[in-house]
């Protein structure tokens, strides 16, 4: 399974998107719901990503893989270890504050509201 924050207008803006195997596509309202994720590998395309850090058109370029997931009502989680990806910042994954993080796998991922947490 994949997930990543959804951006593209309409009534699943700033939801989660979960994309199953089977290609169906669950959405999140992380104002309602937190996530726990199991088995995380964090993905990327580099190509992609590098064009929007270069100023070219945002897409999705990178995403995190998972094998299960949990919903839990939202509590407010946070951790000092934050993973983040935004291409105009930076276009690889940040776990902790250091780049060049893409590939890198962990045993679970926590999410509160749209931000990610070790």
């Amino acid at each position: 399974m994949k997930i990543a924050f959804h951006l593209a207008r309409g009534k699943n803006f700033m939801h989660w998107q979960i994309k199953h195997d089977d290609g169906s596509i669950t959405y999140i309202n992380p104002e309602h719901s937190d996530l726990i994720l199991h088995n995380c590998t964090l993905k990327n395309q580099k190509s992609a990503s590098a064009r929007i850090y270069n100023g070219g058109e945002k897409n999705r370029c990178a995403w995190v893989e998972f094998d299960s997931f949990e919903i839990i009502p939202s509590a407010g989680y946070t951790s000092a270890v934050q993973v983040r990806f935004n291409p105009r910042i930076c276009p690889t994954w940040i776990v902790q504050g250091k780049g060049e993080q893409d590939g890198r796998t962990f045993a679970s991922i926590r999410s509160n509201n749209s931000k990610l947490y070790i």
